[in-house]
């Protein structure tokens, strides 16, 4: 399922579920205008139709304003003045495909994504990820980290990690058991950035408490207060390592940890996003910060 996009400049833009339109590096449709929020809207599938709902700007159509919008072909969206989106053509098919591994279903909802050590999918270009996976709009591919790249076929099992995976067609009102995540509706997080430790608070959720490099590493991110090379980041933790490979692995060891402990606490795992060498701390607008570095 997918929806295609024309731009004010006439480019098209294909985008599936979950993909993201603002100003930032991170977002699928990367729209670089002043007018434009970092993460300005989202592209969502619920009861058998794609929306485009607002992140952090604002949406509207025929002048209004709009909480959330069910697109159709021909309907123009407006992000800010002069910057409207024309729904070309949407894509929803009876049947979807869905990655099997081990006989469990992951209905294929995003254009893209990674497969964590425990084979859990997850946010595309984590660097502590085991696999890539995308598709092209045709094929799905997998990309195992330091391995050659598969070309994923109904029918057709791949072994990973003694795991088996393969790629099958489900029904797609069975897809739309697991829609997608609505980030204006997820949880609040309330963050406290000592340096040494980090707290991170949810209504009627005990306090989770990060210390140690967790800490560090999540307080400087907050710090920046946008995408930075890791590197950055790694050498201010780090600050006596001569060796650039020693480094390298001690960041990916320190992010896969703290991904991993996310996931282990119920926290959303785009907390922390890693794409391209770039990494940032995601905060929506119901989040609030309390940076005491």
């Amino acid at each position: 399922m997918s929806a295609r996009l024309r731009l004010p400049s006439g480019d098209t833009a294909l985008l599936f579920p979950g993909d993201i339109i603002g100003r930032l590096w991170r977002a699928e449709l990367q729209i670089n205008h002043p007018a434009v929020s970092g993460l300005h809207a989202y592209l969502s599938h619920r009861d058998g139709r794609l929306w485009l709902l607002p992140l952090r700007g604002q949406l509207h159509v025929h002048g209004l304003s709009a909480r959330e919008v069910a697109l159709r072909p021909g309907l123009m969206v407006t992000l800010a003045p002069a910057l409207p989106l024309t729904v070309v053509s949407i894509h929803l098919p009876a049947e979807l495909s869905a990655l099997s591994i081990d006989g469990q279903l992951h209905p294929l909802t995003h254009s893209r994504f990674t497969l964590s050590a425990d084979l859990v999918p997850g946010p595309a270009g984590a660097t502590d990820a085991l696999a890539d996976c995308w598709t092209t709009g045709q094929d799905w591919y997998l990309q195992p980290r330091g391995g050659e790249r598969v070309r994923l076929e109904a029918g057709t099992q791949v072994d990973l990690l003694g795991r088996k995976l393969s790629l099958v067609d489900v029904r797609s009102s069975s897809a739309e058991a697991e829609p997608t995540l609505d980030p204006g509706r997820a949880e609040a997080l309330h963050l406290i950035f000592q340096f040494e430790t980090v707290q991170i608070q949810r209504d009627g959720s005990p306090v989770v408490l990060f210390s140690g490099l967790q800490a560090r590493a999540l307080s400087l991110l907050a710090e920046f207060g946008g995408p930075v090379h890791w590197q950055i980041v790694a050498n201010e933790i780090w600050r006596r390592a001569e060796d650039a490979q020693q480094v390298r692995r001690r960041w990916d060891r320190l992010l896969w940890a703290l991904r991993r402990r996310l996931r282990s606490e119920g926290i959303r795992q785009d907390l922390v996003m890693s794409k391209l060498g770039q990494v940032d701390l995601v905060l929506y607008a119901a989040d609030t910060v309390d940076l005491r570095t």
